[in-house]
This record gives C-alpha cells, sequence and structure tokens, in this order.
C-alpha cells in the first residue's frame, strides 16, 4: 500500500444535479453555474442583473459530471485512507430533492450510474481480495503446511 495521508480533516464537495424531468418540461431556468477548475459555485436570478453570489468549496461537480469522477474525487482516496488506518467519512447533507440519493446510491446495477456507496463497497472488496493474493500461501506452502512435522 502507498501511504496515504490526508491533507485536511474535512472536505466540502458540491455536487449541483441537472435538472428533472419536470423542471425540463416547464422550461425552467438555470439559477446555478459550477466552475470544477476554480471550484466555485455561482448562484444568480436570471430576472436579476447583479444577483450573483459565488461560493467557493473544495470539490466542485457540475450537473453533467460521472457518477464514476465523482467517486474518484471523493471515496476512492477515502478508502485508501482508511485502509491505511485512518477514520473516513462521507456524509450527503442537502435539501429534499437535491440528488443526495442519487449521488450516494446511483443505480447499483449500473457500472455508469452507481453511486458512491456501491463503489466504494467494490473498492474495499477488491483491496480485500488484492491483500489476500498477495499473503495467501501458495499451493505447494498450503501442502506443506498439511504435512505432519517430523521431529
Amino acid at each position: 500500500f502507498t501511504q496515504v495521508m490526508p491533507s485536511e480533516c474535512v472536505k466540502v464537495m458540491v455536487r449541483v444535479r441537472p435538472m428533472n424531468k419536470k423542471e425540463s418540461e416547464k422550461n425552467c431556468a438555470t439559477t446555478v453555474k459550477a466552475d470544477e477548475k476554480d471550484n466555485s459555485i455561482v448562484l444568480f436570478n436570471p430576472n436579476e442583473k447583479d444577483s450573483e453570489k459565488c461560493f467557493s468549496f473544495d470539490y466542485v461537480f457540475p450537473q453533467n459530471v460521472s457518477q464514476k469522477h465523482i467517486y474518484e474525487q471523493s471515496g476512492f482516496h477515502l478508502v485508501d485512507a482508511v485502509v491505511e488506518g485512518y477514520n473516513g467519512t462521507i456524509l450527503a447533507y442537502g435539501q429534499t430533492g437535491c440528488g443526495k440519493t442519487f449521488t450516494m446510491m446511483g443505480v447499483p446495477e449500473s457500472e455508469d450510474l452507481k453511486g458512491v456507496i456501491p463503489r466504494t463497497f467494490s473498492h474495499i472488496f477488491t483491496v480485500i481480495q488484492s491483500c489476500l493474493l498477495y499473503t495467501s500461501p501458495s499451493p505447494r506452502d498450503r501442502q506443506k503446511s498439511r504435512m505432519p512435522s517430523s521431529a
């Protein structure tokens, strides 16, 4: 394993969900801009000039970001840190309907749409499997261990 040292105790990540079907059908206006490069969110009222309010975070994910990308930026490094002995928590917080369940669970049966939790479990089991393969004795060693020792 590589040495994983967390640089901060808490990271704040924001995902902007795409408009749902109902919002799209009503032609609702977008009121949020996400800048992944600057890690900033801009809230604005499209009907008011100079209404922009900008907020900065550790990570920002725009509407079109993949579930895999979110996991790679959030859960992947956390699992690696946990394997190294650090504590780790992912907390999804937000208003009803803002996308917490989709981000965290997604569609577990779909590789593209599965969320943070199923990806975390897959990652943990992959780490365990690689440890077992790395540390498991060869078939020859297992056979030797079953042989009675000559004293």
